[in-house]
């Protein structure tokens, strides 16, 4: 046994020697001696390892004669992809892993902030991204400092000294959730709105006259307002009554559904879509939601399956009524919903345990202005857009009209499988519109979209025309508020993800030198470009897209990009210490700040944290049971819990 042993210890040695210079460490990565190591854990989940690794290629050429200790020259990067590090796994064990640098997610910031265990990035922060050393050795940095680039609600967030001297984490990857459509099946099946073809654009054009894209909020006539929204209810009704009415479907070029094909074939144009303005990325998509039902009936009408997710994940749907939510309320009355300062202008009144509505059966709202909320935050479950996204929920929750895919029932789907199941629904005859999913759903994709490019190149990644939609406005009185004042479609960013270096490391070692060196490399604009690039996402900061970029991102990306533009981003963090002391409760989760409920039913209390696969499963709860749950959850329950 014991020659066994050293046999075996004989040739691992001789395995791991390359060379003089060359050792093993203990992964199996072959260790270049005459380099300095860089330790990168990068959590190897929807975002894979393609960006993290060229990106890695880039920075070792570019300090290929740089000396960060004495006796080397040059970088070597170490990754360690893993889908251990994160949340509160990575809290646990940071402090005695040797990974230097993490790209991370789930994380609750403050909490690793205030045991220790982030090494303070303030000085890398404040200065210019790295870009390269020149001839002499000498560091090129960007003229604008790295904190310049950050949201400034997300910024003061990070920085927990409260001066600008307490940075600790950079932002990972932009998190967006939503609905993502195949736009060759809308096309061919001609699910676009034509121009003046559908009840918003009565409403669209009175403000806009020339169809342009140009809406004067100094020349609005209010008299024609008034009577377009008139005549959106009126077609609206006969629609819904199963009449003849301004509905005509087109082609992504215009071209209405019947004349697509023929010797009359003309380009009508698209109708102005949920921004209320023509021209611009989100035309003939629905722009209310009860333009979107009838859209969804039609789909169902042509064989098509309209909706699908994983039935694993009920968070996945979830964020589909969240979306909602977050486009009726707006930039601002979000930052208050997750800080819990500043004023909300549309609070639901709630009076004798019911939502108060006037004669013509709208909610009846109030405002409220916030100030730390420690006695009545839970008063911000009142906006009024969570009860509308909540009707939405409800309505597309139903069996009965079959909006959902019958595999949303199916708690063994992942969310990798209805990726699967969407993309490959081309190839039979049970297509699928849509997917509710995140962002980043194409990066995870990458093994069906292999195997579909083998029978088709046109299948690829790169070539298949599918978007992020812009989803639809509750009311036609918000559709026209976002038109006259140009108001941009608005998302969350998700997941808490972000780049941080590890606390562990000391202060004049080598590895923390290049460590410094190489996440203040990686926010440099080309090698956030290049994070796109590899991608087809964005990174959680504010950078302009390169045209070298736009020609190497696949049709996806190309689209995502003019979706983040048209896109005003809410970063859902805060400086209040309410929120960042009770982050479990008040985090930006489905189940907690945003969508925990205990409806009550009879003399029963129903406890949900998912509107629609909740309501999908309860089938008794309605929006309002729903709605008043949320609230009295919150008053009740978790309030008196919180730390203040």
């Amino acid at each position: 046994m014991r020659k066994f042993t050293k046999l075996f210890a004989l040739l691992l040695s001789v395995m791991c020697f390359t060379s003089i210079f060359s050792g093993c460490n203990n992964k199996g990565v072959k260790i270049d001696h005459t380099k300095t190591q860089l330790y990168v854990s990068n959590y190897d989940a929807g975002i894979g390892r393609t960006w993290i690794e060229g990106i890695g290629k880039s920075f070792e050429q570019a300090f290929a004669e740089y000396s960060f200790q004495e006796g080397r020259k040059g970088v070597q990067v170490i990754y360690n992809h893993n889908r251990t590090t994160n949340g509160l796994l990575l809290e646990s064990k940071i402090a005695g892993l040797s990974e230097n640098v993490f790209f991370t997610e789930g994380i609750d910031y403050p909490s690793l902030v205030s045991n220790d265990l982030l090494y303070d990035v303030s000085s890398i922060m404040n200065d210019g991204a790295v870009t390269g050393v020149d001839e002499n050795g000498n560091v090129l940095k960007e003229s604008v400092p790295i904190k310049d680039k950050i949201d400034d609600m997300f910024l003061s967030y990070l920085d927990r000294s409260g001066n600008g001297s307490g940075y600790y984490a950079f932002p990972y990857y932009l998190a967006l959730k939503g609905a993502i459509y195949d736009r060759e099946l809308w096309n061919d099946k001609c699910y676009y709105l034509l121009r003046g073809g559908c009840p918003s654009d009565y409403v669209a054009i009175a403000l806009d006259p020339n169809m342009d894209g140009v809406v004067n909020q100094e020349e609005v006539d209010l008299n024609a307002l008034a009577q377009a929204k008139i005549s959106y209810e009126t077609e609206i009704q006969k629609l819904k009554n199963g009449q003849q009415g301004l509905w005509s479907h087109a082609d992504e070029r215009g071209v209405r559904a019947d004349l697509v094909g023929t010797a009359n074939e003309r380009v009508s144009g698209l109708s102005a879509g949920p921004d209320g303005r023509f021209n611009t990325q989100d035309d003939g998509l629905p722009a209310t939601y009860e333009e979107f039902y009838l859209l969804l009936d039609d789909i169902v009408k042509s064989n098509v399956s309209p909706i699908i997710y994983a039935g694993k994940f009920p968070g996945y749907a979830e964020s589909f009524t969240t979306n909602l939510w977050w486009i009726h309320e707006g930039a601002e009355n979000l930052r208050t919903f997750y800080s819990l300062n500043g004023t909300i202008n549309d609070l639901a009144v709630i009076e004798n345990g019911a939502i108060k509505k006037d004669s013509f059966g709208n909610v009846v709202t109030e405002s409220k202005t916030f100030n730390g909320g420690q006695s009545d935050g839970y008063e911000a479950q009142r906006m009024v857009g969570k009860y509308y996204a909540l009707e939405f929920a409800n309505k597309l929750s139903s069996k009965s009209r079959k909006w959902l895919n019958k595999e949303v029932d199916n708690t063994a789907l992942s969310h990798i499988s209805a990726q699967s199941v969407f993309l490959t629904s081309v190839l039979t005859n049970e297509r699928i519109a849509m997917l509710i999913d995140g962002s980043w759903w194409q990066q995870e994709s990458s093994q069906t979209f292999t195997t579909m490019t083998k029978k088709d190149s046109k299948y690829s990644k790169a070539n298949r025309d599918i978007a992020m939609m812009t989803l639809p406005n509750a009311t036609i009185e918000r559709f026209a508020e976002k038109a006259i004042t140009g108001e941009k479609n608005v998302s969350v960013a998700m997941n808490d993800s972000f780049c941080v270096i590890n606390g562990n490391l000391d202060e004049n070692s080598p590895q923390l030198a290049v460590a410094k060196m190489f996440v203040s490399y990686v926010n440099n604009d080309a090698m956030l470009n290049k994070f796109t690039e590899y991608t087809s996402m964005f990174r959680g900061l504010n950078y302009e897209i390169a045209e070298d970029t736009m020609d190497n991102v696949s049709k996806y990306g190309k689209h995502l990009v003019k979706y983040v533009e048209a896109t005003d981003i809410v970063y859902p963090y805060s400086d209040n210490t309410l929120v960042i002391k009770n982050y479990g409760y008040l985090s930006n989760k489905a189940d907690g700040w945003n969508w925990h409920t205990l409806a009550t039913k009879g003399n029963s209390s129903i406890e949900l944290q998912y509107p629609v696969s909740g309501m999908r499963i309860q089938t008794s709860v309605t929006a309002q049971d729903y709605f008043l749950g949320l609230y009295n959850y919150q008053k009740n329950i978790v309030w008196p819990k919180l730390v203040k």
